[in-house]
């Protein structure tokens, strides 16, 4: 052994010496350096040829290595120390230290002069380390008790992804043989010379230098046929006990597919070795184990040994249970036992099933006839083969195997297993962005998640059905990649695709013709032969939503527990694709709906008189006031005075005179279509919010614009005064008689799209609003720069949605700070507030006008009001007082309207802008007048048939009368104030009286 251990040494030297010369390592050279270095570590028996391996190994993984320091953990000092010929501790302080401590390697790209570590590499204090070389610090720690035995110092370049693989790989083996040759100098174990060990302890020790594949299922076939040779069996299997209580196997054997068998603990007759640790013979197992067995194996089984494998950290547990069948009697005995009369059974075996002529398995011999096989101990003519019981001997022949071989098969497996997790990972993902990519298609969604099945589970072909659960049907168009020229349903009930879809659980069929559930009919129709079927459900949350059914495993017999794994997995991405791909057509669906509804309101809004549109653009631009004299007085009544007929062509003259279509360049055509486009968009069945409010509405901001030309000039641009005459014609465009309260309360399709936002009805004014001007022949603002036309868009948002009386009382404080403070015309913010301001007075304007318009627009509003009172009692509400035709006590609503949102409004608008003094003096006016009706009427219903019954009443009289009473009987002083301020006096003291309660219930009722 030494010498082959020394021939081996030069062997390996010269061979450092060549790849030395070359400037990098060869992939595949440092792998057979990886496996000369595991198959010599194997070897070792000494810790000196241990500490030689482990440099030359670093030497052939690693690029560049130009020094190697391995320190070893001494027992009798309890310390690190050098391997070399001057035993040095492992320095106390430095990068040393740090990695021991963090027990991670580490690689170092700079070594600082004053390190300890400088001095062991027998370097100078000036010492640089060269360009691309690593100062490389790895600890290897006992996997039991976490200690440090081993570090590693290695000068080398860059580790690349190959290279840490291979170090990973070797510092396990290191730990190994570290932990073996330990236990070797045990006297109690073996003698710790090589003259010493006996036989098997060196066929055993050759056997782990042979066990460094990376692959799992090699390193237990190496495993195995050690065993087969030892024990002289004729097939031998290791069960692995899985975290779900089951054991499991992938069996392989020549000239047959690759095939699993799966145990459940708890139901068969291998759980009494895990649970009790013993030992379990043929005649333990039942007779449908052992048919199992039988037919995995295609051999009749004659004895078997079965012994648990115990973890080496923790011998309490379980691992694996090592299983041997058909133990050969020695050839001697069985020429005895032939002339014995002895029971025996005569097979004829083969490389496919036995032929068996036996009688019943009843004596501890047996004989077989071998043709050809493993069974077979010789070759040519068939032989008669004698098969004896396991004895102790066997037993402890596989436990010290096992003993030397459990590291490294158990940290080989979990390697593998990570690399597995690893893979599948990466594949999922990629299933996931594959899946996600097809969301728009349901067909090519459902044709890639069957190719994507197919592809992870390695099976022939596929099938996919989704749920109908109105119909409890499983539909299919899809079949294996390819289109079905005809749908197909069957019941949910039936079937194993149905007994999936009914239970949401997945089903493994070894044998497809066995099941019960399984329909011969397609296979005898196609002529494809089923063998085995993995069917599993597709889950939505706690739905099944379909069922992807696949069959015949290619290169096995059957699908694995891994592939049910897989499954579990992948059902997870196509439920959330599929559900995805569902919801994504019920939204296109949606937003076709709207976009044909949109469509066809628009073309009912846009199917406008061609001789009005002529008539329109063929006349000259008048000047208004020289047409209806007086019109740019806030006293003008518009809808008293212009012809309804005549709205539009003042708007249009509005637009002329404030210089909007001179400053904008607009498109007549285009403005004609636009403001006749508005008009037809208001309903003509709503009693208030109709055209003739939102010309109102546009008039007062003219108003405005004409009588503080200068301040609106000097406060807001040219931008946000030509949009803010646009956003009044459009503020409450289709408005549907009822307000934001019961669109919210009768879940409406208006409150499904905007409830989660606020403000339902003036989110809709603006998205119909903005659907007007994206038809090509109404878009006014198409003559606006793109910077600007973004800004025209924000500006007509913010004002349309600034008619939501809760957003004014939501900045009233800050528009009182501003009054007080100042306007800022620097101050973006300051420019939003007074456009809201604004745009809430101009809504309110009606409350400026005379007795009788406003007469006529109390009517025309509680007439609203009323009709959605009457719609709310339908549906099983009790209205609001205001909006109940038989509790409403409107002059009594109309003051504290008055006193809480129209006066505070309009004072706050002559404080910006003081030319509107006049329209504040009418609202204290009519707060007057109302005054005077509420004492006149009492408590009386004043509405009759939708009119107010109280055009009889001179309240101008009236009121004259009641405020030369009160002079009477002041003081002179007191008369001259309340001639002069007495709607102020009035408006103050009535605030004050009134009742905050009511003043809510008005704004949460009505925008006006």
């Amino acid at each position: 052994m030494a010498s082959f251990i020394r021939k081996a040494s030069l062997k390996l030297d010269k061979r450092l010496r060549l790849e030395r010369t070359s400037s990098g390592h060869n992939v595949e050279a440092a792998k057979k350096g990886l496996e000369e270095g595991c198959l010599r570590l194997s070897e070792a028996i000494s810790f000196e040829q241990f500490y030689d391996i482990i440099s030359d190994t670093l030497r052939l993984i690693l690029d560049n290595v130009s020094e190697v320091l391995v320190f070893c953990h001494d027992a009798s000092i309890d310390k690190l120390v050098s391997t070399g010929s001057v035993n040095h501790p492992l320095p106390g302080y430095g990068i040393c230290k740090q990695t021991k401590d963090l027990g991670l390697r580490k690689v170092f790209r700079i070594l600082d002069a004053h390190d300890p570590l400088c001095q062991l590499l027998s370097l100078s204090n000036h010492f640089i380390l060269p360009e691309g070389n690593k100062v490389l610090c790895s600890p290897i720690q006992d996997r039991h008790t976490k200690k440090t035995i081993l570090f590693l110092v290695v000068i080398c370049n860059e580790l690349t992804h190959d290279s840490k693989e291979n170090l990973d790989y070797l510092e396990k083996h290191i730990a190994a043989t570290w932990y073996r040759l330990n236990q070797l100098q045990t006297p109690s174990v073996v003698a710790s010379t090589s003259s010493e060990l006996d036989y098997e302890s060196k066929k055993i020790l050759k056997l782990c230098g042979e066990l460094y594949d990376r692959d799992g299922e090699r390193l237990q076939q190496k495993l195995l046929h050690f065993l087969q040779e030892q024990l002289d069996c004729q097939h031998c299997i290791l069960f692995f006990v899985g975290e779900d209580n089951s054991i499991f196997s992938h069996v392989t054997l020549p000239n047959r597919p690759k095939c699993e068998l799966f145990f459940p603990i708890s139901t068969n007759s291998f759980g009494t070795a895990i649970h009790k640790k013993c030992p379990v013979v043929l005649s333990d197992i039942t007779a449908v184990e052992r048919e199992q067995l039988e037919k995995c194996f295609g051999v009749e089984l004659h004895n078997m040994l079965c012994m648990p494998v115990e973890s080496r950290s923790d011998q309490s547990h379980v691992i694996a249970l090592f299983c041997a069948f058909n133990k050969r009697r020695p050839a001697a005995s069985a020429a005895d036992s032939s002339n014995t009369n002895t029971p025996t059974n005569t097979i004829t075996q083969n490389n496919n099933y036995s032929s068996s002529s036996s009688v019943p398995h009843t004596g501890t011999t047996s004989s077989v006839t071998s043709a050809t096989g493993s069974a077979a101990v010789g070759s040519g003519a068939s032989q008669t083969v004698a098969f004896a019981d396991f004895d102790a001997m066997d037993e402890i022949k596989a436990h010290n195997t096992f003993r030397y071989t459990t590291t490294v098969l158990t940290s080989t497996i979990a390697y593998q297993k990570e690399k597995r997790l690893k893979t599948q990972t990466e594949t999922m993902l990629n299933v996931a962005k594959n899946l996600f990519s097809q969301l728009e298609d349901m067909t090519e969604l459902l044709k890639l998640v069957m190719q994507e099945a197919r592809n992870l589970c390695n099976a022939e072909r596929c099938s996919l059905f989704l749920v109908n659960e109105n119909r409890q049907q499983l539909v299919a168009k899809v079949f294996d990649g390819g289109e079905a020229t005809n749908e197909i349903r069957i019941p949910i009930d039936k079937g194993i695709a149905g007994q999936v879809a009914t239970t949401g659980e997945i089903l493994n069929i070894k044998d497809a013709y066995e099941h019960p559930l399984f329909f011969t009919g397609v296979d005898q129709k196609t002529g494809f032969r089923t063998r085995a079927i993995l069917c599993f459900p597709i889950i939505d949350g706690d739905q099944v939503i379909g069922v992807a059914e696949l069959c015949n495993k290619i290169a096995g017999n059957s699908f694995s527990t891994e592939d049910v794994e897989v499954a579990k997995a992948f059902s997870i991405y196509c439920a959330i694709a599929i559900a995805h791909s569902l919801l994504y057509r019920k939204v296109q669906q949606a937003q076709k709906k709207i976009l044909l509804t949109n469509e066809l309101m628009l073309y009912h809004m846009k199917n406008l008189s061609v001789d009005e549109v002529t008539a329109l653009l063929s006349e000259e631009r008048e000047n208004v006031c020289e047409k209806w004299p007086g019109i740019d007085s806030f006293l003008f009544n518009a809808r008293l005075t212009i012809p309804y007929c005549e709205t539009v062509r003042c708007v249009l003259n509005m637009f002329h005179e404030l210089g909007f279509i001179s400053r904008w360049h607009l498109d007549m055509d285009t403005l004609v279509q636009f403001s006749l486009t508005v008009k037809q968009g208001y309903r003509e069945g709503v009693s208030y919010h109709n055209w003739w409010h939102a010309f109102s509405v546009a008039h007062f901001f003219y108003l405005i614009c004409k009588n503080s030309k200068h301040s609106v000039a000097n406060q807001l641009s040219d931008l946000e005064t030509f949009v803010t005459f646009i956003a009044c014609l459009c503020h409450d465009i289709d408005h549907r008689g009822t307000n934001n309260s019961f669109e919210i309360n009768s879940k409406s399709t208006l409150a499904s799209l905007y409830s989660s936002q606020g403000s339902v009805m003036e989110r809709h004014h603006f998205a119909q609003t903005v659907a007007i001007l994206n038809s090509g022949s109404c878009n006014i603002f198409s003559s606006l720069p793109d910077n600007q036309f973004k800004g025209a868009l924000d500006i007509l948002q913010n004002n349309i949605l600034a008619t939501d009386l809760a957003h004014h009382f939501k900045i009233m404080g800050k528009l009182k700070e501003m009054a007080i403070h100042g306007y800022k015309v620097d101050d973006d913010k300051h420019h939003e507030m007074l456009l809201c301001l604004i745009m809430t007075s101009c809504d309110l304007s009606d409350q400026t006008k005379d007795w009788n318009n406003l007469i006529e627009v109390a009517e025309s509003l509680y007439e609203e009001f009323f009709n959605q009172g009457d719609l709310e009692r339908e549906m099983g509400a009790q209205p609001n007082e205001m909006m109940d035709r038989h509790r409403a006590h409107i002059p009594e609503q109309q003051i504290s309207f008055l006193d809480n949102v129209a006066i505070p409004t309009f004072q706050l608008l002559s404080d910006f802008l003081p030319e509107t003094q006049e329209a504040l003096d009418e609202v204290h006016l009519n707060r007057r007048r109302w005054d005077v009706v509420k004492s006149e009427v009492g408590d009386r219903n004043i509405m009759v048939k939708g009119k107010l019954d109280i055009k009889h009443l001179d309240v101008d009289r009236l009121l004259r009368e009641k405020e030369s009473e009160a002079a009477n009987n002041s003081s002179p002083d007191t008369h001259n104030a309340v001639d002069t301020h007495s709607g102020s006096e009035s408006h103050n003291s009535t605030s004050n009286q009134n009742n905050n309660n009511t003043s809510q219930n008005c704004v949460a009722n009505s925008k006006h």
